[in-house]
């Protein structure tokens, strides 16, 4: 059986009003306003676009 994803965390072009947002977050049920704390890391791959990846700990703002 597949696993519903409840929450996802989204940022820059996929923010609300930004210009992915229409097509990677239509489907969502809500969209509301979050945050987080964590350190970004951009992973470079053989994919034609870095990967950005966040891990949580103390180094966030708050």
């Amino acid at each position: 059986m597949a696993e519903t994803v409840r929450h996802v965390f989204v940022y820059g072009t996929l923010l609300r009003g930004a210009p992915n947002h229409a097509q990677f977050c239509a489907d969502a049920l809500t969209v509301e306003p979050a945050r987080t704390s964590g350190r970004l890391y951009l992973w470079r791959s053989a994919l034609p676009v870095g990967v950005v990846l966040l891990r949580s700990g103390r180094w966030g703002r708050r």
